[in-house]
């Protein structure tokens, strides 16, 4: 309940999740843009850190979603055996 309501996520699983998703989104974002501004001709640095931003920041909202899907799941799986 804590750091569902209160504080932070202290789950080391869930913080590495967010990390990984993190890291990819920049990396891939990062990749992506390079890759579109070598076809386009345009500033191959700004496209990059652009796309690192993005990617970064893409990354964070679909962790998030992520994590609170699953912390929903665990929340009803608790619920049932307190029930049961």
């Amino acid at each position: 309940m804590a750091d569902t309501l209160i504080g932070p996520n202290l789950r080391v699983k869930d913080n590495l999740m967010q990390l990984i998703a993190c890291v990819a989104g920049a990396v891939l974002g990062g990749l992506s843009c390079t890759t579109a501004a070598l076809i386009v001709g345009g500033d191959v640095f700004k496209f990059a850190l652009t796309g690192t931003i993005g990617g970064l920041v893409l990354g964070l909202f679909a962790s998030g979603i992520a994590l609170m899907v699953i912390g929903f799941v665990r929340a009803s799986k608790r619920k049932q055996k307190q029930t049961s």
